[in-house]
């Protein structure tokens, strides 16, 4: 038969999956081979149909928490794929080591796939750190995105006497969100907030969101 065909890239598997792959080369009754692959589940993967004296690249992603596995090949006439009607074989990698190999069997063969042990997955990310502890103070949040044009965009916060208390005389850059955090004092309220396009036309939606 002529050489079977380059193995496919190796699978980008998720760190909690198992790369598998089945290089297969049938015999001259390509017809009577099947494969499957199956756990506690069932049947997870498996072909059939093939042509005479074809090969066969088979590479996919199996999950680590449904082990064990187990790769099986039938041959229906009983007389495998290798050697009285050709030369067929096939080979099985898993988790990129050669798990199983071989043509010449009766009805079937059968080959129990090691377990593999995958690592925990990553911790969770810390907790974004805490705003000001304001004791009897006001505490005072902003969330702003900017335009593409930040450096347009400014604010102020003014007290009951209309004294500036906090501000922002424009940003570097754009399309970003930015968080500003203050206290303020909780006898000087009422408050008020004032926004500030100094081109005219607002933050949206002309010249970004």
């Amino acid at each position: 038969p002529p050489p079977p065909p380059p193995p496919p890239p190796p699978s980008e598997c998720e760190s909690t999956e198992i790369p598998f792959e089945l290089v297969l080369n049938t015999d001259s009754y390509g017809g009577e081979t099947s494969w499957e692959v199956t756990n506690s589940d069932g049947t997870v993967l498996s072909g059939s149909g093939y042509g005479d004296d074809a090969n066969v690249v088979v590479a996919e992603c199996l999950s680590a928490n449904e082990q064990p596995y187990k790769f099986t090949i039938k041959d229906s006439y009983g007389d495998g794929i290798c050697c009285s009607y050709g030369n067929g074989n096939y080979i099985v990698t898993w988790n990129g080591d050669e798990a199983a190999s071989g043509g010449d069997f009766e009805f079937l063969s059968e080959h129990d796939l090691p377990n593999i042990s995958t690592p925990p997955p990553p911790p969770p990310p810390p907790p974004p750190p805490p705003g000001p502890t304001c004791g009897d103070d006001i505490p005072f949040k902003l969330e702003i995105t900017t335009d593409v044009y930040p450096l347009e965009t400014k604010w102020r916060l003014k007290n009951s006497a209309n004294q500036v208390v906090a501000r922002k005389n424009g940003y570097d850059d754009p399309g970003t969100t930015y968080i500003e955090e203050a206290c303020v004092p909780a006898n000087e309220a009422p408050y008020k907030f004032i926004m500030i396009d100094t081109y005219g036309d607002g933050i949206c939606c002309s010249n970004g969101n």
